[in-house]
Parts: C-alpha cells; sequence; structure tokens
C-alpha cells in the first residue's frame, strides 16, 4: 500500500472483531460510572 513510511504496513481487521483491539475490553469500566449523568464541570468528570 503506497503513502506509508518504509517498515510499516497496514492490516485491515474485520468490520467486528473486539477481540483484536483490546480497548474494547476497557469501555465497560469506563461507560457505566458516567452514563446517564450530567456533570457541571470537567472538574467534577
Amino acid at each position: 500500500m503506497e503513502g506509508h513510511p518504509p517498515g510499516l504496513e497496514t492490516v485491515t481487521l474485520p468490520p467486528y472483531s473486539p477481540e483484536l483491539q483490546p480497548v474494547e475490553r476497557a469501555w465497560n469500566l469506563t461507560d457505566e460510572p458516567l452514563a446517564n449523568r450530567c456533570f457541571e464541570s470537567l472538574a467534577e468528570l
């Protein structure tokens, strides 16, 4: 594929592949405490 610096390779993942995206396991830790809440400021968040 053109446009990449030498030594880099693009790997195309399947459309839905949470097992290949480590961050997917973190969403349930971050979403729950923030869901359905309104914060007055960034500091409160």
